[in-house]
């Protein structure tokens, strides 16, 4: 889920209204930097933070360091794909 792939809304614990998935990686080994220039991302390469919120709507929003961004890619078309919208 937090790479993009399609989010199930069973994984939203009964009676509440949003899921949300964090994890931190250090990307320092990676060369990202372009990544996240090209995006006009905040980089930290020693600390990266990844979140997804689902909601029981179906919605799903992805973040990167606590910006509203781009994870994954469209299954279909390799394009990258808005999961801020």
């Amino acid at each position: 889920m937090l790479l993009g792939q399609r989010a199930d809304i069973k994984a939203i614990k009964k009676g509440a209204n949003k899921c949300i998935v964090e994890a931190r990686f250090n990307i320092s080994a990676y060369q990202m930097e372009p990544f996240f220039t090209q995006r006009d991302l905040e980089y930290d390469p020693n600390e990266c933070i990844i979140r997804r919120e689902l909601y029981a709507s179906g919605k799903s929003r992805a973040f990167i360091n606590d910006t509203c961004g781009l994870i994954g890619a469209d299954e279909g078309t390799g394009r990258e794909t808005d999961r801020c919208t």
